[in-house]
């Protein structure tokens, strides 16, 4: 993938209330849409929450950060450039291979 592309990946779980087949076919189809882009992770991680946004590196699928609606506009335009200066030229600038977390999601 080229320097600086940018994926969005969309995971909707409209679906998951409609009873026991949709939501283990909703749920499988997100998790394997995650993987196709390295992301399984935050299936595994999160799974069935929703309200949040996560920046990855495209490809690698490590993150960058974690958006919520409880972060303010600013800062998340900040993370948003952050985040492309870092798929840009991920030589210089480091990121941590454990992930952001999404504080509002756990528990």
């Amino acid at each position: 993938m080229p320097s600086g592309t940018v994926d969005y990946i969309e995971i909707d779980l409209t679906h998951m209330r409609d009873g026991p087949e949709a939501r283990q076919g909703v749920s499988a189809a997100s998790a394997a849409r995650l993987a196709i882009h390295k992301a399984g992770w935050i299936w595994e991680a999160y799974g069935e929450r929703t309200g949040f946004a996560f920046l990855i590196d495209a490809r690698s699928g490590e993150p960058f950060a974690c958006l919520t609606s409880a972060i303010p506009a600013e800062t998340m335009a900040s993370q948003l450039k952050l985040a492309s200066r870092m798929v840009e030229d991920t030589e210089s600038i480091p990121y941590s291979k454990s992930g952001p977390d999404c504080p509002a999601l756990i528990g």
